[in-house]
C-alpha cells in the first residue's frame, strides 16, 4: 500500500467534492491521504472497529454483509462514514475487487471535514440518505398505488 498527499486535481474528479470551490478543495486536499491498494484487499471488517473514512478515485470494491453480497462501489462512492459518526463496528465488509485509489480520512480528519466544510458533510448526510431508502424499496405511497392497481 502506497500513500501521497492528495492533489486538488484529483479531488476535482470525485462527485463528492463537486460542490467545493478551489479553496475549499485545497483544505480537502490537506486533510486526507491517497493511498493506493492490491485487488482482494479488505478494506472494512464487518464487526470490527472502523477508524478510516474512504472516498473512491478509482477501482471497484464489493460490499457484503454475513458474506452476502449487497452491492458493488465505483469511483466517486465512499463509505467508512457511519462507525466515525457512532464509533461502532464497522456494518458490512468492503473488499478491493480491483487495484484502487482511494482518499482517507482519520477520525480527526473526518470530524474536521464535516464540520468545516458544509458541502461535503451535505454529500455525505445524501449518501447515507439514499442508501437507507434504498434498504427500504418503494416509498409507500407508491407501493400503496402499485398494489391498488393491481386489484
Amino acid at each position: 500500500m502506497r500513500s501521497r498527499k492528495v492533489s486538488t486535481e484529483r479531488l476535482r474528479g470525485v462527485v463528492l467534492f463537486a460542490e467545493c470551490d478551489d479553496r475549499t478543495l485545497e483544505r480537502v486536499a490537506r486533510l486526507g491521504t491517497e493511498i493506493r491498494v492490491p485487488r482482494s484487499m479488505p478494506l472494512a471488517v464487518e464487526g470490527m472497529p472502523g477508524f478510516e473514512f474512504f472516498v473512491i478515485v478509482e477501482g471497484t470494491a464489493n460490499v457484503s454483509l454475513g458474506g452476502i453480497r449487497l452491492a458493488a462501489l465505483e469511483p466517486g462512492d465512499f463509505f467508512g462514514e457511519m462507525a466515525l459518526i457512532d464509533n461502532a463496528p464497522r456494518s458490512a465488509t468492503v473488499i478491493a475487487e480491483t487495484p484502487m485509489s482511494l482518499i482517507v480520512f482519520d477520525p480527526r480528519e473526518f470530524e474536521t471535514l464535516m464540520r468545516d466544510v458544509p458541502e461535503v458533510a451535505r454529500a455525505i448526510m445524501r449518501g447515507i440518505s439514499g442508501r437507507l431508502r434504498s434498504l427500504q424499496g418503494p416509498p409507500r405511497i407508491l407501493k400503496r398505488k402499485v398494489e391498488a392497481e393491481a386489484v
